[in-house]
């Protein structure tokens, strides 16, 4: 499997009535094949204040084209409270002799 990256977006779950957008895609991938895993991090803003996350992916989920990760865990501390998020990055398409390529454009 060669080097990749998957994007993702959604929200937070709520605190202090109101949630957050993370949005960004993976950096740097570890491991080969079935048993890899990437990093991600990045800032999310919102009415004034920003919060940090960053952590590791889970292990590849088999798809229909390829394979998504699981990723989860808290936002920084900020304005006395945090959040916590769980979602999947987007799924990563493996192309391969562009027939598959051909099947998802068609």
């Amino acid at each position: 499997m060669v080097n990749h990256y998957h994007f993702y977006k959604f929200n937070s779950l709520t605190s202090e009535k109101h949630s957050h957008r993370l949005t960004g895609h993976t950096e740097y991938m570890f491991g080969i094949g079935l048993f890899h895993f990437h990093i991600y991090f990045g800032t999310s803003s919102f009415n004034g204040h920003c919060h940090i996350y960053s952590g590791i992916t889970g292990l590849p989920i088999k798809t229909t084209h390829g394979h998504k990760h699981k990723i989860g865990g808290r936002l920084s501390m900020a304005n006395s409270h945090s959040h916590y998020y769980e979602n999947y990055t987007h799924e990563n398409i493996e192309y391969k002799g562009g027939k598959i390529l051909k099947k998802v454009l068609s």
